[in-house]
Formats: C-alpha cells, sequence, structure tokens
C-alpha cells in the first residue's frame, strides 16, 4: 500500500478512535456484574419455603472484587434501575475492546506507513528501496556481481 493510501487509513482509524474515546469519556453511570435470578429458602421454620411450596424468586447480582467473588441480592423495586445499570457496564467493555483492537491496528497502520514513507524518501533520493543493506550494497560498483540478465563485457 502507498504511502498516500496508508496516511489516508491511518486517517480514518485516528477519528474512529477519537469518538471511541469520546463515547468512553461520556459513559454515565453503570454497574459492574451480572445478574441472575435465583430461588431460595429464607430460613423461617413456618415459611411456605419450609413446607416446599415454593420457594422465594430474586436477582442476584454477582461480581468480581479483589480476586474474590461477590454477590448481593437486588431488592424488587430496584431490579430494572440495577438491569440497565449493569447492561452500561457491558457495552462499556465491549466499547473498550473495540478500542483496544482499534489502538493494535493503528499501530500496525503506522508501523506500514513509516516503513512506506522510508521507502519512498530513500527511492526519491537514489539511496535504494530500504531494507537491511547486503553485501552487495557495500561494494563498489566493479565489484557486484552481474544482475540477472546484465551483460558481463
Amino acid at each position: 500500500m502507498s504511502g498516500a493510501a496508508l496516511r489516508k487509513r491511518l486517517l480514518r482509524l485516528a477519528r474512529r478512535h477519537r469518538d471511541l474515546v469520546e463515547r468512553a469519556a461520556g459513559a454515565g453511570p453503570m454497574v459492574r456484574g451480572s445478574l441472575h435470578r435465583v430461588e431460595t429458602r429464607c430460613g423461617k421454620p413456618t415459611c411456605r419455603c419450609a413446607r416446599g411450596r415454593g420457594l422465594h424468586r430474586h436477582l442476584r447480582l454477582t461480581w468480581r472484587a479483589r480476586g474474590r467473588s461477590a454477590t448481593r441480592r437486588v431488592p424488587a423495586p430496584q431490579e430494572p434501575a440495577v438491569a440497565g445499570l449493569t447492561r452500561a457496564w457491558r457495552a462499556f467493555r465491549s466499547m473498550r475492546r473495540d478500542l483496544a483492537a482499534l489502538e493494535a491496528e493503528l499501530r500496525e497502520t503506522l508501523d506500514r506507513y513509516a516503513e512506506a514513507l522510508d521507502i519512498e524518501s530513500r527511492k526519491r533520493l537514489g539511496l535504494g528501496a530500504g531494507g537491511a543493506p547486503t553485501s552487495a550494497d557495500r561494494m563498489e560498483p566493479s565489484e557486484k556481481p552481474p544482475r540477472a540478465g546484465e551483460d558481463l563485457v
């Protein structure tokens, strides 16, 4: 790919990067973790759950903190709000993964762009196409072996 094409790609990637960073910076409240609907017994001996007539259903929020798993019961009135906040967390994490992939692509494109500029500059100055010099590059013109198709005069 030419230097001009790589430059256009680089600028396009930089715009996408800026847009993702701005979206991340504008993120609102979020809660790390996942929600699970569970059925439990309350422990009261006179409750219906102790007599086998149905368990208590509720949501639990589970997350990892300091290398350990933590779980909390989510009160019924807060279920919709907590569900929205955990969705926001997942969306943010997805955006973060997209940003990391984009940064890797940016680095790779920058490397290719630098290489293309180096080669183009060397050609313009008559210094060769770049790359590591070979032993033939270090020889005097009279010492160089003939190229394929050259006459041996």
